[in-house]
């Protein structure tokens, strides 16, 4: 899924993280990483939980054009979720 946030009434991205595996209480861990999404400055986080180790969710934050563009993998593995976020490409 993609979702595109007008940057005026997005919460920061900060506040997006904090979100991401709070339905799990115990052992969440966050990773964040700089990459380039098509020659665009993006943020790849992944969320995961020692309280249900299969599930790992992703996001990829892109600011551009005033707005956040936020590539989510929902939570569900997909072998093809980086080919998917890779063809991300915004028209100006």
């Amino acid at each position: 899924a993609v979702l595109v946030i007008d940057e005026k009434n997005a919460q920061t991205i900060e506040e997006e993280i904090q979100k991401m595996g709070t339905e799990f209480k115990t052992g969440r861990s966050i990773i964040q990483e700089n990459i380039f999404v098509n020659g665009l400055p993006a943020l790849k986080v992944t969320a995961r939980s020692l309280e249900k180790p299969t599930w790992k969710d992703i996001q990829i934050f892109i600011r551009s054009f005033g707005k956040v563009y936020i590539i989510t993998n929902g939570g569900i593995e997909n072998a093809d979720f980086e080919l998917f976020y890779s063809s991300f490409r915004l028209m100006k």
